[in-house]
């Protein structure tokens, strides 16, 4: 296929991560407050090779008077999609802020407010919600799931020249890979989740490596199911003699 083909020799450089937050209502104190700690513990992140969040994520520039207390170790905010971006002051995030916010307020941001608070751009917040209930002028009033999604970047070129014997099938570079390990053990993290509140995490090799694993489970299952089915083949179309036993039918064309 040409998209193998380019994946292969072109790899984009652009990897994104998610963790799906499922709760009764994600539109709550809680929850947030529990975002603001995967968006923190993803900060603290560190591969082996000790190279940090803010070594790997994507940067996007920002207004020159918008002050970022991290885009003094970069070229501007590391790339990011989630609800916390309605409740940022300043461009960045407030643990005292969210204490304070109430149920209306919440509501009011999510059903009044579609401009980032972190990146300055207009955004439509309502995608990154699921299981959404309205009221009967279509204002939202709860949602039972959200996504928040982070961006990487990676040496494409690293990639190609050294790939990673550990996923093969995969087009990364190890300090990408390392990185990205560590990073899918912080999102899978859940001893700070307030009760009713869960999640799935994936990094950017995720599908492929789990294809993986599933396929290779699954050859010995196939293969027994091969030889049960040659051996009723066997005994249906053929007879208990060395002339008529007919087992050149179980030999593929």
């Amino acid at each position: 296929m040409q998209s193998d083909w380019l994946n292969a020799n072109f790899p984009p450089e652009l990897r994104s991560h998610s963790i799906i937050l499922t709760a009764e209502n994600v539109l709550t104190q809680d929850v947030l407050k529990a975002m603001l700690t995967v968006r923190r513990n993803v900060n603290t992140a560190t591969s082996k090779d000790n190279t940090t969040w803010l070594d790997h994520c994507q940067k996007v520039p920002v207004l020159p008077q918008f002050k970022l207390e991290r885009t003094l170790t970069g070229d501007g905010p590391c790339m990011e999609f989630n609800i916390l971006e309605l409740f940022a002051e300043e461009g960045d995030f407030s643990e005292d802020a969210l204490d304070q916010i109430t149920s209306e307020k919440i509501l009011d941001k999510v059903n009044n407010y579609n401009q980032s608070q972190v990146f300055r751009i207009s955004r439509n917040f309502t995608k990154i919600l699921g299981g959404i209930k309205y009221d009967e002028n279509e204002r939202i009033l709860s949602a039972t799931s959200t996504i928040m999604t982070f961006y990487t970047s990676m040496n494409a070129t690293e990639a190609i020249l050294n790939p990673v014997p550990e996923v093969p099938t995969i087009v990364t570079s190890r300090s990408a890979f390392d990185f990205e390990t560590v990073l899918l053990e912080t999102l899978q993290s859940k001893g700070f989740y307030p009760e009713g509140l869960d999640s799935s995490a994936s990094v950017q090799f995720s599908l492929q490596v789990e294809c993986n694993r599933a396929i290779k489970s699954g050859i010995p299952l196939l293969a027994a199911g091969f030889a049960v089915m040659s051996l009723y083949v066997l005994l249906m179309m053929g007879k208990f003699d060395i002339v008529e036993h007919r087992a050149w039918l179980l030999v593929p064309a």
